[in-house]
């Protein structure tokens, strides 16, 4: 399991195949604990991630930062 190792799979979702159809963007390990919640944000295409120790990620544009 991803989420529980830290690790994050980003899929792209193809809308006009009826959601059938997806690509694999990346799969990366952004926290050390399991990922307890996920956020994406459409307007500004951001996703917030936080983690089982309480650490709050942020990736934007491919980056991962870490959350204050």
């Amino acid at each position: 399991y991803s989420l529980d190792e830290g690790k994050l799979n980003v899929l792209k979702v193809a809308a006009d195949g009826g959601f059938l159809r997806y690509e694999e963007l990346s799969m990366e390990k952004i926290h050390d604990g399991r990922i307890m919640g996920i956020y994406h944000h459409n307007l500004t295409n951001s996703t917030y991630t936080i983690s089982e120790d309480k650490t709050l990620k942020t990736i934007f544009n491919g980056k991962v930062t870490q959350g204050k």
